[in-house]
């Protein structure tokens, strides 16, 4: 009942709307004892409002490489649970005055989430070509194959005992999910060229 009162509560439904989401920090005792910490997180808060309200460019908040490279493994693991605004977490590098995304609450390889991400809220060059690159050489064969033969031993040597405790079908391998996406994102990388031809047919009193 409480679920339902907030998804009809007009008030309640600005939850689901970035613009009002609170701009915070961890550790607020503790970065407030610090001076360096405390003027750190006035830049952070900073450049998060900035993305925020869109005041400031994407390539003045955040590392582009680092967020167009994430962004690409979200979408080979089909992790945009954990890109949504309000799970997004992001760490402030004083040495280069930049947000870098951290990975969070992801529920990888989740079925409610097979679609792509939408990159539209990170629309800068720098972040497409990173995000492009990244998913280049991600959706290699080689790559997958790579991941397996430094993971597949200790994946399974958890799943042995994991399978003690939970059902089988909840702890799948990954490899042939991994190996689907992989397809995905060449598609998308390389979508088909298609042509659109017109032919206007004068009249015949013409």
């Amino acid at each position: 009942e409480g679920f339902d009162a907030f998804c009809v509560d007009p008030i309640a439904r600005g939850f689901e709307m970035p613009e009002f989401a609170l701009v915070d920090e961890f550790n607020t005792a503790k970065i407030a004892a610090d001076p360096a910490l405390e003027e750190q997180s006035r830049a952070a808060l900073g450049l998060l409002r900035g993305f925020q309200s869109q005041t400031m460019t994407t390539s003045q908040i955040f590392d582009t490489d680092l967020l167009g490279r994430y962004l690409a493994h979200a979408n080979l693991w089909s992790a945009r649970h954990g890109t949504a605004w309000h799970n997004v977490r992001y760490y402030y590098n004083p040495l280069t005055s930049r947000l870098e995304p951290i990975a969070y609450d992801a529920l990888a390889l989740c079925q409610d989430y097979v679609g792509l991400l939408d990159l539209d809220r990170y629309d800068d060059p720098a972040v497409m070509q990173a995000y492009a690159h990244e998913t280049q050489r991600i959706s290699q064969p080689e790559y997958l194959d790579s991941l397996k033969a430094t993971y597949g031993g200790e994946f399974e040597r958890y799943r042995s005992i994991l399978l003690q405790e939970f059902p089988e079908d909840e702890l799948a391998p990954p490899w042939a999910a991994l190996a689907r996406r992989q397809t995905l994102l060449q598609a998308a990388l390389h979508p088909p060229q298609s042509v659109y031809a017109y032919q206007i047919i004068e009249s015949a009193a013409a």
